[in-house]
């Protein structure tokens, strides 16, 4: 398990390295395994105010996590009051090469 912040945003992100590690930090975030059937990746979050909103990322393939990833890309930045479509996307395109970056160190 990674644990990402979301600089220069608020927030964190926790990256499982597969289903097992996944449903054992959901287990502790929310008392409670997640139904994972038929899924290849799954995001899910939850507020800590003021320090933000805390996810948990599972991706069966990097395609998957990329995609699980932008869902909490754009969630923060919903939440935040930022446009992604903004200045080309670029905030939002260097976020997800950031993220996918250290997911994968």
């Amino acid at each position: 398990m990674k644990t990402l912040p979301m600089r220069p945003y608020p927030g964190e992100v926790h990256v499982a390295a597969n289903k097992k590690e996944y449903q054992a930090k959901h287990k502790e975030m929310f008392g409670h395994e997640d139904d994972l059937n038929g899924k290849s990746g799954r995001m899910v979050g939850r507020n800590l105010s003021p320090r933000g909103v805390e996810y948990l990322v599972w991706g069966a393939k990097p395609c998957y996590l990329a995609h699980e990833i932008s869902h909490v890309i754009l969630n923060s930045f919903e939440s935040i009051g930022i446009d992604p479509r903004e200045a080309g996307g670029e905030p939002f395109c260097y976020m997800l090469s950031q993220l996918l970056l250290e997911a994968w160190e």
